[in-house]
């Protein structure tokens, strides 16, 4: 039975089937009062079939957010059997703001879902996508939030949260695929499952860890904190990240990152080999908080925490490469970017590009820039004038 994508009619109650083999999962099987706007989508393996699981978000008035979840053999049979618990009200797809892929979903291979995304006509190529580390999006649909909220209002949050703190970004459908087409290897925006032990009827939260990474369209590893922001700096991302620095004293200096600049240079041989790739970055930040005696008004002082700072971004990027380089996995875009900016002299390296990458010789160079907070350089005075 296809869905419905009819604009609403008078809508019957629902009624779980509970003599159907393979029977949706309800949260909160409640009476329907309009058209039911998906707006999370959640898939995982689930031995031969697929598992579709979703959420209409935070609904008008008093009620619940609907959560519902189904096996098939496709997804499009999963969107069937989930209409047809709804009676006849209409599983709307057009308005969905977010895919959530399980990691053993992922690991398997996220092929077939961003086709899916890419084919039906409801699903917007726009939509971000996040992978569930160490769970499954059906627990995450299901359990995420209360009756009032659900995953799709924790998702928004942490959308908002890791673009100003730089600690992440959340890649869309398109923008997956694209990477995956050009360089094999994307990177996507990962999200673990954690219980709030003090607010226990609040249900689930999601928390964002870092970076998936995607080599031929199946899980190759992660992206931890700090690693995170590295990847933001380089690609400039955005956000205004906070770093934790020590000045030569051991006190504590918080850095606030104001900008980034990244850049790779290929250095050619005579004869169009890529011998090497030189990585620089720039890095201006602003201190936020200074834990103890540190005056930034002395040129040494601020030139031995610009120091500290370009040499924690470095370890970062060189940690990034590193990882690149093990997992055979162009996840920054390097190839890409190269390809656009000197396109005759790629056209000549493109084909041996993957083996290359594995033995490249990355050289990384980072300058950082702190400056002052406002006006002030050294701490608030508390002597009273004495010396």
């Amino acid at each position: 039975m296809r869905r419905s994508r009819l604009l609403p009619l008078l809508l019957a109650p629902l009624l779980l089937c509970s003599g159907c083999s393979g029977s949706a999962v309800w949260a909160n099987p409640r009476q329907l009062e309009q058209i039911q706007l998906i707006q999370t989508v959640g898939v995982d393996a689930d031995g031969d079939d697929v598992r579709l699981s979703v959420s209409t978000g935070k609904p008008m008035g008093d009620e619940a957010p609907l959560r519902m979840t189904q096996a098939a053999p496709s997804l499009e049979l999963a969107m069937d059997r989930l209409q047809s618990y709804a009676a006849n009200a209409s599983l709307f797809y057009a308005h969905t703001r977010f895919l959530v892929v399980g990691e053993d979903a992922a690991a398997a291979g996220v092929a077939p879902y961003l086709d899916f995304v890419s084919r039906d006509s409801d699903m917007r190529l726009s939509t971000p996508m996040f992978l569930l580390r160490g769970g499954t999006a059906r627990d995450a649909v299901l359990e995420t939030g209360d009756d009032k909220t659900d995953i799709t209002e924790n998702l928004s949050a942490m959308q908002q949260d890791i673009a100003q703190q730089g600690t992440s970004h959340a890649f869309t459908c398109s923008e997956i695929i694209q990477s995956l087409a050009t360089s094999g290897s994307a990177l996507v925006c990962a999200a673990r499952r954690v219980p709030q032990p003090d607010r226990p009827e609040a249900g689930d939260t999601l928390l964002p860890c870092g970076y998936a990474i995607l080599k031929d369209g199946a899980l190759a590893g992660f992206i931890c904190d700090p690693m995170d922001m590295g990847v933001n700096l380089l690609l400039g991302l955005g956000g205004h990240g906070d770093i934790l620095l020590r000045d030569a004293n051991g006190d504590a200096v918080t850095v606030a990152v104001d900008s980034s600049k990244g850049g790779f240079r290929p250095v050619w041989g005579a004869d169009g080999t890529l011998r090497r790739i030189d990585v620089t970055l720039q890095v201006r930040a602003a201190v936020q908080e200074l834990a103890g005696t540190t005056r930034l008004s002395d040129e040494a002082v601020r030139a031995q925490l610009e120091a500290a700072l370009a040499e924690t971004v470095r370890g970062w990027v060189s940690a990034l490469l590193e990882q690149s380089q093990t997992l055979a996995a162009d996840f920054l875009g390097i190839g890409g970017i190269l390809g656009e900016r000197y396109p005759a002299k790629w056209q000549r390296v493109r084909a041996q590009w993957p083996a290359l990458l594995p033995t490249m010789d990355f050289q990384v160079s980072v300058e950082a820039e702190i400056e002052r907070t406002f006006d002030l350089q050294d701490p608030v005075p508390v002597t009273g004038g004495a010396p």
